[in-house]
């Protein structure tokens, strides 16, 4: 059995955070205190230039979105990683 609490750290993808109910689903829920969420700014970046390219946002709706995540959840922000290739 998986526990889930407070202390747990999921890293959310562009690919959960793209689409609004999931995006939003899922910050409700961490911000509810289950989880803690983790992003980058390149997650970040991806979701917003995706959004943009299919015409879901305009810029300015893009900036705010990524922003008001950032402001929501401080902590959020996974800094200092290095990128490792997967290896198959």
């Amino acid at each position: 059995m998986i526990r889930i609490t407070p202390s747990t750290s999921a890293l959310l993808d562009a690919n959960v955070l793209y689409p609004f109910t999931l995006r939003d689903t899922l910050l409700r829920i961490a911000e509810e205190g289950f989880y803690q969420p983790r992003w980058t700014d390149e997650i970040l970046d991806e979701v917003a230039r995706n959004l943009l390219k299919n015409l879901q946002v305009t810029p300015a709706q893009a900036r705010r979105l990524t922003e008001q995540m950032n402001l929501a959840f401080p902590a959020a922000r996974v800094e200092g990683y290095t990128a490792k290739p997967c290896s198959r």
